[in-house]
């Protein structure tokens, strides 16, 4: 089959993208096709591929389907988003829109020409401190998608060599999560910022930045150290690029949160696929 695609970046996390009113590809065909496209030897090459499903929520405008490299359902991707969010905006979908991952419903500002969007969370989420056989005490979340965030001390101690056979067992302890999870590290740099290095799951390999990931150590960070008073925007410095994260407290729960940054379009094109 001819696939037409589309590539983007957001922060250096990078996606193929294609729309399904056009491919009318099923489920089993995408999770088929998603290793082909993101091989980055013999494919396009990406972290994930994204799918604009056509409306199936009457209060979204469409749905969003996203699948790790390997083919995993990769739960919600923060980053994925603004860059599905874009291309929906050049086909015609405007702004401001929602669409649903998973039956959640997220809403959507795009900047087109500035190529800067804005996704909405609607969750609510906190941070429960635990300890798990050797590893260093850390913070587990839920952000869209399953995320442990381990906060250090200096930024020499973000060496991504250093932390993979660590986060890789992190990563598969059942202990911490059946289902796997993300793994993130942080250091404060300055004032309400951090820098962010995570291993994520699916891809099995450190990214330039993971969306949902800024969002859990961005919470994570001021739970441990920002006071009620200052001001609740965090900006995350990843490998590929600044993202913000905006949220409220109440009640112990981190909720009104927003994830901005950069969604560009690289190049597009089109690719033979062998559906199964």
């Amino acid at each position: 089959m001819l696939l037409h695609f589309t590539k983007y970046q957001g922060a250096g996390n990078d996606f193929v993208i294609i729309d399904n009113s056009d491919a009318e590809l099923s489920l089993e065909q995408i999770i088929a096709v998603t290793p082909q496209l993101c091989d980055r030897k013999f494919g396009i090459g990406a972290d994930g591929l994204m799918v604009l499903q056509p409306q199936s929520f009457k209060e979204a405008s469409f749905e969003m389907i996203y699948r790790n490299a390997d083919g995993s359902d990769a739960g919600m991707c923060g980053n994925g988003a603004r860059c599905i969010a874009h291309f929906a905006s050049n086909r015609g979908y405007g702004e401001q829109f929602e669409f649903h991952v998973h039956e959640v419903i997220y809403s959507a500002q795009v900047q087109r020409e500035q190529n800067l969007v804005d996704i909405h969370f609607p969750i609510k989420a906190d941070i429960k401190k635990r300890k798990e056989d050797s590893f260093p005490e850390f913070y587990q979340t839920y952000t869209g998608t399953d995320h442990i965030v381990l906060p250090l001390s200096d930024v020499s101690e973000l060496n991504k060599s250093d932390l993979f056979d660590q986060s890789r067992k992190m990563r598969y302890t059942e202990a911490i999560n059946p289902k796997g999870t993300n793994v993130n590290y942080y250091v404060n740099t300055s004032g309400n910022g951090i820098r962010l290095e995570t291993y994520e799951r699916g891809v099995e390999d450190f990214t330039l930045a993971c969306g949902t990931g800024a969002i859990a150590a961005a919470i994570t960070f001021a739970e441990l150290n920002v006071p009620d008073t200052l001001e609740n925007t965090i900006t995350v410095h990843c490998a590929g690029g600044d993202l913000l994260v905006h949220y409220e407290k109440e009640n112990q729960h981190y909720s009104s949160i927003i994830l901005s940054g950069p969604a560009v379009e690289v190049f597009h094109g089109q690719t033979e696929v062998n559906l199964l």
